[in-house]
Order: C-alpha cells, then sequence, then structure tokens
C-alpha cells in the first residue's frame, strides 16, 4: 500500500489538554479517509497537522513519505477545504477558482482554461462571472472544491465541509463527492461528527476520543463490529450492556452492544425464542420514524434501551406498558472495554 499521510506516534498538546495523543495511522494514496468524533476529539487538529497550519509536540508526519513535520503549509502538496467555503467576496466565481493558477503565476489564458475546467468538473460552468454572494450554499461550497482541486493536491483535506448545508443539499453533495473523488484519484481526508456522512461515503473511518483513535476500520466493520463502548455508542447509538448486567443476562462480564434494530420489543409473559437473551421493562417513549418506529424502553435494572423496526412491524406498546426487550445471543457484540 502507498501511503500518502502517516503519523507516527503525533501528539499536540495545548496546556493540559492533549488534543493528539500519540497517534499513529496511515492513509493510503487515493482513499477516501474520514475522521469521525465529537467536538474536541482531536480530528480537526489532526487535519491542521497534515496541513502545516499547526506543529506536533512530538511525532513525526509525512507525506508520501517523506517526513513534512516542520515543513510550512506552503511546501506540503495539499489544499484545504472549509466549512464557511472562504471564497473571496468581491471575486467572481471564476476569479475565485483561478485564484491558485494566479498566484503559481500561471499565463492568464492558462489560469482562464483550468478555472473553466475546474467549473465543468464541479457542474457550475454557466456561473463564472456571478460573486459568490449571487449562489446557494451547495453552490458555494462546489467553487470552494474547485478552486482547492485545480492546482492538483495529491491529498485534498475537508474540514466539516457539509456543516452549514440543510439535510437535502447534504445528502446530494455526499454523493457529487464521492463521485468526485473516484473520477479524479485523490486522496480525500474528510473531517466530520456525522456518523452517518462517514459511514456512506468512507472507504475507511477513524474514530475519535479524547484525541486518540478508538476504532480505524471500514464503515460496516465500525457498525457491526464496534471495538468499544464509545465506538458502539457513537456509530449508530447501539444500547451498550455494562459489566453487573452482562453477568446477569449472559454468565459473563464482558460487556457487549446490541444494535436497536436487532432488539424485539413483545408483551411481558409472552413465549421466548429459543436462543435469546431477555429483560423485563416499562416503554417510556415511542417515536415515529416514517419508515420505522424506536422505542425506548426502561429496564427493571433501571438501564435505557432502545428498540427499532419497521413501524407495522411490532405491537404499537403506549408509553408505561410493561414489556420483554429480547434478542439472539448472535447479535451481541463482545467490547475489548468498557467505558463510562
Amino acid at each position: 500500500m502507498t501511503s500518502a499521510i502517516e503519523f507516527r506516534d503525533v501528539s499536540r498538546i495545548y496546556g493540559d489538554v492533549r488534543a493528539v495523543d500519540r497517534v499513529s495511522l496511515t492513509i493510503a494514496a487515493g482513499e477516501f479517509f474520514a475522521m469521525l468524533g465529537p467536538s474536541g476529539s482531536g480530528k480537526t487538529t489532526c487535519l491542521r497537522l497534515v496541513a502545516g497550519f499547526e506543529a506536533p509536540d512530538a511525532g513525526t508526519v509525512l507525506l508520501d513519505g517523506r517526513d513534512v513535520t516542520a515543513s510550512p503549509p506552503y511546501e506540503r502538496d495539499v489544499n484545504t477545504v472549509f466549512q464557511d467555503y472562504a471564497l473571496f467576496p468581491h471575486m467572481s466565481v471564476l476569479e475565485n477558482v483561478s485564484y491558485g493558477p494566479r498566484v503559481r503565476r500561471a499565463a492568464r489564458a492558462e489560469q482562464r482554461r483550468r478555472a473553466l475546467e475546474m467549473l465543468e468538473l464541479v457542474k457550475l460552468a454557466d456561473l463564472g462571472e456571478r460573486k459568490p454572494s449571487q449562489l446557494s450554499g451547495g453552490q458555494r461550497q462546489r467553487v470552494s472544491l474547485a478552486r482547492a482541486l485545480i492546482n492538483q493536491p495529491r491529498v485534498l483535506l475537508l474540514d466539516e465541509p457539509l456543516g452549514a448545508l440543510d439535510l437535502k443539499l447534504r445528502e446530494e453533495m455526499q454523493v457529487e463527492l464521492r463521485n468526485l473523488q473516484r473520477r479524479l484519484g485523490i486522496t480525500f481526508v474528510f473531517v466530520t461528527h456525522d456518523q452517518g456522512e462517514a459511514l456512506s461515503m468512507a472507504d475507511r473511518v477513524a474514530v475519535f476520543n479524547r484525541g486518540r483513535i478508538e476504532q480505524l476500520d471500514t464503515p460496516r466493520a465500525l457498525y457491526t463490529h464496534p471495538a468499544t463502548a464509545f465506538v458502539a455508542r457513537f456509530v449508530g447509538g447501539a444500547n451498550v450492556v455494562e459489566s453487573a448486567l452482562a453477568q446477569r443476562l449472559s454468565g459473563h462480564s464482558q460487556p457487549f452492544a446490541v444494535r436497536a434494530e436487532n432488539v424485539r420489543v413483545m408483551t411481558a409473559g409472552a413465549a421466548l425464542p429459543g436462543d435469546a437473551m431477555h429483560c423485563p421493562g416499562t416503554v417510556l417513549d415511542v417515536q415515529y420514524h416514517g419508515a420505522t418506529s424506536r422505542w425506548l424502553v426502561k429496564l427493571e435494572s433501571g438501564e435505557m434501551f432502545a428498540a427499532s423496526s419497521e413501524a407495522n412491524a411490532m405491537t404499537a406498546f403506549n408509553p408505561g406498558a410493561p414489556v420483554t426487550l429480547v434478542w439472539l445471543r448472535s447479535d451481541a457484540v463482545p467490547l475489548a472495554a468498557a467505558t463510562a
């Protein structure tokens, strides 16, 4: 595997806060890589370390196998797309996109030719004379992408680029970004706190927590086999059964996770399937989501559990109803460590 980016035991410390804590990872050339985690988990700081906007306090950063730990941003073959677009408001769309070649002193005709090619690529060829203020949010994001891509960087860094868009436009841009990356073959490093974005777009995802990577895997593996309680809860919101309850249910104290869609809500006292775990509880809330419904249940032991299914697949239990939650033992995923 040819690596585009490599971190070797990298740390970044602000006073008493270890924003990045001994992180090691390798991102392959041409990969769509996502850094996922809550605010303050270290993902954006890692992106800034790649770009050269921050310098590590320890460790080594490599681009294409070259040590760039002490190199300034202009010596790194990377570009960054920000959430706020960072377009020049006084320039036209065409002028914004051609800014990179202009800084590199390309001939005026070459600047225009390449800018028009980029606008064609992001489907904005007919809007080159407009100002950013005359564009929608999605169009401004495309201009930002075209400007970042025009100098053909080896790596494109995307810092929560879809966060300011509404849901429908965000979903459309997810598809366009993925298609664009496949077409160009450039390494994309995408920072987000939205697990849906990460799972739907990335080849691999690093889940960050408190400055460290809790798990680095494919989207499917993260969802089906979370390694820790944090990953289980953050990626897809799984139910986590901690040691005490796990001991009572399975005879083992190792915590485990079970996805809400694998939990059935049954009438209290109903006949149970053979190879299953079960727990009594009381329905606290029922949420209708169109295609699915979701039940929030308080177990007799005090823990909160969620179950979901197709909207009409289970009996309509109302808040206050006594129920039994049931799931197959094979759907219980052992966790390497319990977290609070």
